[in-house]
């Protein structure tokens, strides 16, 4: 009796494994198949149509399809300097680098255009908060000085 309530588990289990692995490798499947028709889907929009979309829209076919490069190219301002032309601005400019690098591209005009875009904002307050449970000491350095502050068990 207690084998074939045994065996009667075991070949439950069985089935269940089975199935679970089959409904795993089928679902995997059909992602895989819904993956492959958005990016046909894709290529169909784009293909031979890189001149009629947005930078953005050019910039993200180069990454997703590796199409639309000559345009991504042609659309930056300076000879590949920054994007778009002629109002550059950062998030697009390295986006296209991102793009770009990805498919080989030399972006280092484009590389030192942003880093020099990298501004230091002035007047600008800086509140710290230091959280303890208990008395503690805190050591600041700043424009050369160092400053310590003491927080008491009070938290003042």
């Amino acid at each position: 009796m207690k084998k074939r309530i045994l065996f009667g588990v075991f070949f439950i289990f069985l089935i269940l494994t089975t199935f679970s692995f089959l409904y795993a490798q089928t679902s995997s499947e059909e992602e895989q198949e819904k993956v492959d028709n958005a990016y046909s889907c894709l290529e169909d929009k784009v293909d031979g149509k890189c001149s009629s979309l947005s930078t953005e829209e050019k910039i993200f076919s180069l990454l997703a399809i590796d199409e639309c490069q000559a345009d991504v190219i042609a659309d930056s301002s300076g000879d590949g300097e920054c994007w778009p032309d002629p109002n550059c601005r950062v998030k697009t400019t390295a986006q296209a680098i991102l793009a770009l690098d990805n498919t080989g591209v030399n972006t280092d005009k484009a590389e030192t255009w942003l880093l020099s875009q990298n501004k230091t904002p002035t007047e600008l307050t800086w509140f710290l908060e230091i959280e303890s449970s208990e008395a503690t000491t805190c050591s600041i350095d700043y424009s050369g000085l160092s400053y310590t502050i003491n927080i008491g068990e009070d938290k003042k």
